[in-house]
């Protein structure tokens, strides 16, 4: 994958936190990072858009460390 943005969000942790990649850095390889606001349980959403498809990977159940 050449083209396209992926967006992860972390979900159930205050406010939340988002990171977006306008494009690859090299093919398939989307740079994301989140910096969490605070410590709890929380549910994890990739979300990858091309001009061919969108795809979402939902992964629940993670937990947030204060350290």
């Amino acid at each position: 994958m050449v083209e396209g943005t992926a967006t992860v969000t972390l979900q159930g942790t205050g406010a939340g936190s988002t990171a977006t990649a306008d494009a690859p850095s090299s093919p398939g390889i989307f740079p994301l990072a989140l910096k969490p606001a605070q410590a709890g349980r929380c549910k994890l959403v990739f979300t990858v858009h091309t001009g061919i498809f969108t795809d979402t990977l939902i992964i629940d159940g993670l937990s947030v460390y204060a350290d």
